[in-house]
């Protein structure tokens, strides 16, 4: 099984501008907090030169999760440990 850094080396290796990939966030049985979420990774994304393609939540099975892309210039620097802020909140 691959993981995500395999993942992000093989597109990088591959001179894609762009990567898309899923975000899987915590669901939680509150609207508000979902929402907060959301917008906490969009933020996130957003300062990265990134961009949420779409969003799903599905209360049934209890999924949050978003497609992202990044640029690849961005991936590297992750991989590289540029970006050690990452991390969202615990609570």
């Amino acid at each position: 099984m691959a993981t995500i850094r395999a993942y992000w080396q093989d597109r990088i290796d591959e001179q894609a501008p762009a990567v898309r990939f899923e975000i899987e966030a915590w669901y939680i049985n509150s609207a508000q907090k979902n929402e907060a979420a959301r917008a906490e990774i969009a933020t996130r994304i957003a300062a990265l030169n990134g961009r949420i393609v779409s969003s799903a939540l599905i209360p049934d099975i209890g999924y949050h999760g978003l497609l992202v892309e990044l640029p690849t210039a961005t991936l590297i620097g992750i991989l590289a440990g540029r970006f050690l802020n990452l991390c969202c909140r615990t609570e």
